[in-house]
This record gives C-alpha cells, structure tokens and sequence, in this order.
C-alpha cells in the first residue's frame, strides 16, 4: 500500500476532483428544481399526479442508459472526454426542457437530461478515486455527493426565487436554468488532466507518471503508486494481450458470470447502490412540499422556503460527512447514517399519523415532521449519500472499475426512479405516515447489511481492495485443530494470488502445504536435525543431541506427496485454493522415538533440553484439514508417518558414513554439531 507522510490535502488532485464533481450539481439541481416546479407544471399543463411522478421518475429511470453506457465509454475516450459528454447531454436536455410547450416536449428533455446524469454519476466519482491519494480519497471522492447537495440548494434557492413569476414563465426558467452550470462544466473539465489507471491501461506511461507526480506528495510515493498500478494493469494484459480488450465483451462476462471474491465486491457495490435509493432519500426531496401540504403548510412561498431549511441542513452534514470520512472509515458513517435515518424515517411517520387523524393541525405535529425531515436527509449525508459514491468507485479491481460502478449506479437510478415514480400512489393507498414507517424498516434492513456485507475500505489503495472480500470462512480459517486453535493468516503472496485470479482471470492456484518433509528437508528444521544426529550418533560422530519443546505436535507428511498435489490442482478446469497435509499430529517426542528405535537407541540417553531452543510465540499442536484436496483432487499421501522418518534416517546414515571417512581421513571435526 502506497501511503503519504503528510497529512496535507494535494492541492493539484483536490482542484481535479473539485472540478470533476461539478458535474453533479446537475443532477442535485434538478432534484431540488423539481420539487418546486412541480407545483407550477401541474397547474399549467394540467397534468395528473401519476403524470407529475412519471414526469419526475423519468429523469432516473432514462439515467439507466447513461449509466449502462458510461463503463465503456469511458473506458473507450477515457474518463475526462466521458464527463464533457455528459455536461454536453444534459445541456441540451435543459434546454428542451426550458423551451418545451407541453408535456410531451418536457419529458423528451427528461429523456435526454437523464441520460446525461447517468453518464455523470458513474464517472465523476470513478475519475476522482483514480486520481487521489489513498490517504485523502475519501474525501475527494466523496465530493459529487457534497456537489449534489449544493445542486439540491441551488435548485431551492432558485425556486423561491422565481416562485413569484407568472406560472407559465417560472418553471421553465427553473429547469431551462441548468443548462447555464453544463456549459461551464464542459469548458473546465477541458482542463483536467486524464485518470492516472486508465492512462496506465492505455500503456501512456509517461503521462500517467507526470499525472501521479502532480497528485502526489512526493516524487517517491509518484513513483510507489505508479509502480502498484502498473503491476495491476500487467495482470489484466496478461490475460488478455489485447490492451483495447479490457473494455470489451471479457469485463461483462465478468461480471455477469463472476468468481466469489467479485461476488462479493458486487453484492456490496449493488446493496449500497441499492439501499441508498430504496431509503427513499430522493422522493421525500422531491416530494417534500407534498408532504407538507398534507400537514397543513399551504402557501406555495411557505412550501418553497422549507425546503431551502432542509437543504441548508443537507449542505452542512455532507460537508461534515467528507471531512471525518478519512479519519474515522466508512463504516462507522454509514452505519451511524443508516442508523439515524431509520430513526427519523419512524418520527415523520408518527407525525405524519397524527397529522393526518387530525383536523386542527397542531403546531407540534407539524414541527415533528419538519425536524424529523431535516433529520433524515441530514443522517442520510453522513452516511449513504457521500459514502455509496465512494465505496462503490473503490471496491472494484481495475479492469471492471468503470463497468462494474456503471452496473452499480444503474440499479441506484433504476431503484430511484421506481420510487420516485410509486411514491404518491403508494403514500395514497397507505398515507405518508404509513410509508415513512415502511422506509424506516427498509433502514432498519440496510443497517443490517451494511454491518454483515460491507468491510473497511479506510487507508487501503485501489489495488488491495481484492484482498478484503476474499472469503473469510476458507480452509485458511479452519487449517489447525488441538489445544490453542491457531487462526492462520493466508500470506500475503497468497492473498494477492487470490485477488488477480478472481479480479483479472488468471490460472494461479494457492497450495498451503503443512509440514513437508523429505531426506532433502534443510538441517535447520527440527525432523531433519533429528535424523542427521541419529545417523551421526549410530557412526559414532555425535554423542549428544540439543532440543527444546519435545511435546509441541506437527501435522509431517512426505514433500514428494504434497508435489504430485501441487501437480493436480494445475490439471484442474478452473483455478482454486488448496490445503494439503496428512491429518495426522504428532510430537517431536514421537519422531525422536521413531528415529532412534529404528536403528536401536534410546533417545533419552542422547537427547538433552536446552532452553535456548524453547521459542515464546510456539505454538503446541498444527493439524490440517485437507478434505477438499481429496475430494476434488483425489489426493491423499502415499507414505505415512513412520515410513518418512525411516527414509529421512536411512538417508542420514548414508551421509554420517560418507563424513566418517572424511573425519578418519582428517579433513573434517568429528565433534561438529549438524
């Protein structure tokens, strides 16, 4: 992991990712524009409440094609170009929009202006996690979600303002208005740099390191992080030699048909995704002025101003949210957030309930609802409004980064766009104090997953994300049986093994051999010590041999064995990890018995205890489970316990005759210790 020694925020990737997330206040101003202009187009068009929800849903659910199209074609013109091409689609959304003389023209815009907004909300936080330090990424990459948030209050701040205007004029000055901060937006993103990764895949080194060089705190950790990236993109083109292919076909089937550890990766991706739209967070935005008509607010003035509180409260918690995102993780957030909502969710229902069994519309039932409002959309920026954006750009290994977040942003738009289209019809069925409380539960549900499925990302570059959704429940977990149960930790190599085989398709099995011995074993481990004093003590070169823990137990098993294992698992169809072992635990007290009565001594008038060779962290009995290996493989070991120490023996008695004649001869001590 490549990590700085400073603590400061790098200015140069800071003013990228700034200028990246611009591109989401587009879709935070339409959001809060139309919850305003609703009001006014209901009564100049004419339109029914299941229009004015199909009108509002279109705009997520046409973001669907935006968000499918954006992986390849970002992987295609590169990450920068993709965000000038949605600034560039929403712009002439808005303008439909604007100019649209009926209902028909207003949804095309929705069309077009949905399709810009899906190619947005996958990129912008894609570009920013390539392009940041891992120290600051989640700040920085938390940013379009703190960019929504100041679109959101735009979008209510221009709504009061232009609420006074004839109602055939104000609403289409509100949503026409967005196309003025696209035009801006595709101007300045000109002037970004491109995605460090994507260049790296694109084999532009030089400009990739100059990239790095700027976002960095240093030439060195420049160098460290384009060294890791580069080892990450080597893997993808070794499995396919075809630089332009990681793009194609291959990432889909990928992801449609994926390996367990992108299992996982995907699970958490499209649950956040999921969740952060099935919260509701987006209809009560739009439909707040709704809802607080049904509590009794009913002048259209007083009905705008609320929701201007509502956003300034929105603003501030996501501000506080991406500050504290690095320092404390996102877990705690997000689970914090989720937590706080499903709270808040139940408090506007039961004041909502009251409200609605009551016809004198009391002042506190009313105060309940608005706080209780402010609240959730407030819980929601700590938690899932910055942190979906975050964890779902960082999770996914290079070569499904871009395809794999448009998957995961395109059931966040489909979820939204289902809801915001049933919100009014549901809350009609079962009124809005009835649906809050069933949005509470849907928190409640997320708060659970969130706990089980989603780990720590914190501190962790890109490309070591793999290694946190391996499965934690592997043979890895279960390799010792006895006394003190010993959690075996997979090495790191093996770790990483696991993350390019299931992120890039390579064929690279891990085989976690126990204890394997042989006449070849080296004289530093404790059989082989054994075996060489008995052959030295039989010719009478050694009288004495020095040993620590006699009753520490292993699981030994013959090295030639385990190697036709090892030679099975690479004739498999598919790659896979391995434990292999005799399930068989004895002690060294046991060898020494073995050893010693094989050629007719006792070992107790040789063998002495030396402290020195007691170590502190040992650990009593390793005993492997290897019930996959011979179940999948057909393995299981050929030579037993006695037999390997009567081979390792055999072989050191040789060699003790072979130093005799040497010692006789004079060019060698016959005291030397092995």
């Amino acid at each position: 992991m490549v990590t700085s020694r400073n603590a400061h925020i790098n200015k140069y990737a800071l003013a990228c990712a700034l200028l990246a997330s611009t591109n989401s206040v587009l879709l935070g101003y339409d959001i809060g524009v139309m919850s305003g202009a609703v009001l006014f187009i209901r009564d100049n068009l004419k339109i029914s409440s299941t229009k004015v929800e199909i009108l509002v849903g279109s705009l997520n659910v046409c973001s669907l094609i935006g968000s499918f199209a954006s992986g390849k074609t970002s992987d295609w013109i590169g990450r920068r170009y993709t965000i000038v091409l949605a600034a560039i689609t929403f712009f002439v959304g808005a303008l439909v929009m604007g100019f649209a003389t009926n209902f028909g023209y207003l949804m095309a815009g929705r069309v077009v202006a949905g399709i810009g907004v899906g190619y947005s909300l996958m990129i912008a936080p894609v570009y920013t996690a390539e392009l940041s330090p891992v120290m600051t990424r989640g700040l920085l990459t938390s940013l379009p979600e703190v960019f929504i948030t100041l679109g959101i209050l735009l979008g209510y701040i221009v709504n009061y303002a232009l609420s006074g205007l004839p109602e055939h004029i104000n609403w289409r000055l509100m949503v026409g208005l967005a196309a003025v901060p696209a035009v801006g937006i595709a101007v300045g993103v000109l002037f970004m740099p491109e995605s460090p990764r994507w260049l790296v895949m694109k084999r532009r080194m030089d400009e990739a390191q100059k990239v790095l060089k700027r976002t960095s705190h240093s030439d060195e950790e420049a160098h460290l992080r384009l060294v890791e990236i580069s080892k990450a993109a080597l893997a993808v083109t070794t499995c396919d030699t075809r630089a332009d292919n990681w793009s194609g076909q291959g990432v889909w089937k990928e992801l449609l048909r994926p390996s367990p550890a992108l299992r996982r990766v995907l699970v958490a991706a499209i649950g956040i995704n999921f969740f952060m739209q099935a919260s509701g967070n987006d209809a009560v935005v739009y439909y707040t002025p709704e809802v607080f008509k049904a509590a009794g607010i009913q002048q259209r003035k007083h009905l705008v101003g609320v929701t201007i509180i509502m956003g300034l409260t929105k603003t501030s918690f996501v501000l506080v949210s991406a500050f504290f995102l690095d320092k404390f993780g996102r877990r705690p957030l997000l689970l914090l957030g989720s937590i706080g909502m499903a709270v808040s969710l139940a408090g506007l229902g039961l004041g909502s309930r009251f409200l609605e069994h009551s016809s004198h519309k009391p002042t506190w039932a009313i105060a309940l609802c608005v706080v209780a409002v402010c609240a959730d959309v407030s819980f929601f920026s700590i938690g899932l409004g910055p942190i979906t954006w975050v964890y779902t750009s960082e999770i996914f290994p290079m070569r499904l980064r871009a395809q794999g977040s448009s998957l995961a942003v395109s059931v966040n738009r489909l979820v939204s766009g289902v809801v915001s289209m049933t919100f009014l019809t549901i809350s009609s069925k079962i009124t809005f104090g009835g649906m809050f409380f069933v949005l509470s539960g849907v928190m409640t549900v997320a708060t659970v997953f969130f706990y089980f499925f989603l780990p720590e990302t914190k501190g962790k570059s890109l490309e070591e994300m793999g290694a946190l959704f391996e499965k934690k429940d592997t043979e890895g977990d279960r390799l010792v049986e006895g006394r003190d149960r010993l959690q075996v930790q997979v090495a790191d190599g093996d770790r990483y093994t696991v993350n390019y085989r299931e992120a890039y398709g390579i064929f690279a099995c891990n085989g976690i051999l126990f204890n394997h011995e042989s006449p070849r074993r080296g004289e530093n481990f404790v059989t082989r010590k054994i075996t060489r004093a008995v052959g030295r003590i039989k010719i009478g070169l050694q009288s004495k041999l020095f040993l620590g823990n006699l009753q520490a137990s292993r699981d030994w098993g013959f090295a030639g064995d385990y190697v036709e294992a090892m030679w099975l698992m690479l004739q498999r169809e598919k790659p896979d990890d391995y434990v292999v072992a005799t399930e068989e635990s004895h002690t060294v007290e046991e060898f020494l018995e073995k050893a010693f009565g094989y050629v007719g001594l006792n070992w107790k008038d040789h063998v002495e205890i030396d402290k020195k060779y007691f170590r502190p962290s040992e650990v009593d009995n390793l005993k492997g489970d290897s019930t996959k290996a011979r179940k999948v493989l057909g393995w299981k070991p050929k030579v037993g316990f006695e037999q390997l120490v009567k081979m390792m023996v055999d072989e050191d008695i040789e060699l003790a005759k072979r130093e005799k004649v040497l010692v006789d001869a004079g060019y060698m001590d016959a005291q030397q210790q092995p």
